[in-house]
């Protein structure tokens, strides 16, 4: 229980493991698997440390400065304040002008970068959120053509994925709520997110 008590941060271990337990429909041996290699996850990647950083510190703001520009115009994201049933609400633009390639070639933000970033934010909301709870995550699709999928359309559907299945596997039972949105189904919201600074959260 010593990796629990490291990584649960205000959550009782009790609510902990419910959500694993939950998560695997109360099938004690699955839901130990799946805590247990959530556990040896957050020691790999050092979560810890993560979440106590700042946006600019995991893009490398201070030495690529151009690169965290880049990144923050590609990919709109940010907090939008909380749904009426006061769960918190995130929203991620990975519309037409996001493409991970681009960022490597052009920003020097890599695909690790990415998904380490992808960490940040989801060890930020969480404890916004006082590590208690579920949250909504709007990911906005705007731009995408579900009947005329393109290879590089269908590259971008496989890497949103992959954030997608990281954060079920690492964050179960805060529902992502994951909504996949296009902007006339958002009233706007994309463009109020252009406006947050990650750093706040």
């Amino acid at each position: 229980m010593g990796l629990v008590e490291k990584h649960r941060g205000s959550e009782t271990a009790d609510d902990l493991l419910n959500r694993f337990l939950l998560a695997r429909r109360s099938k004690v041996k699955d839901a130990f698997k799946m805590l247990k290699h959530d556990l040896e996850w957050r020691e790999k990647e050092d979560s810890l440390t993560i979440r106590s950083k700042t946006a600019r510190e995991m893009l490398r703001g201070d030495t690529n400065p151009a690169g965290k520009e880049f990144h923050d115009q590609m990919f709109p994201h940010g907090y939008l304040g909380t749904c009426k049933m006061g769960r918190p609400v995130f929203y991620q633009n990975f519309g037409r002008q996001f493409d991970a390639d681009k960022l490597e070639k052009v920003a020097n933000i890599k695909h690790e970068d990415l998904a380490r970033y992808n960490i940040w934010m989801m060890e930020r909301l969480a404890e916004m959120m006082n590590f208690q709870g579920q949250w909504v995550i709007i990911v906005d699709l705007d731009g995408w053509n579900l009947g005329q999928l393109t290879l590089k359309h269908m590259k971008r559907l496989q890497y949103v994925r992959q954030f997608v299945d990281k954060n079920s596997n690492h964050y179960p039972e805060r529902k992502p709520v994951i909504s996949a949105a296009f902007k006339q189904q958002i009233a706007g919201c994309s463009y109020k997110c252009k406006a947050l600074v990650p750093e706040r959260m």
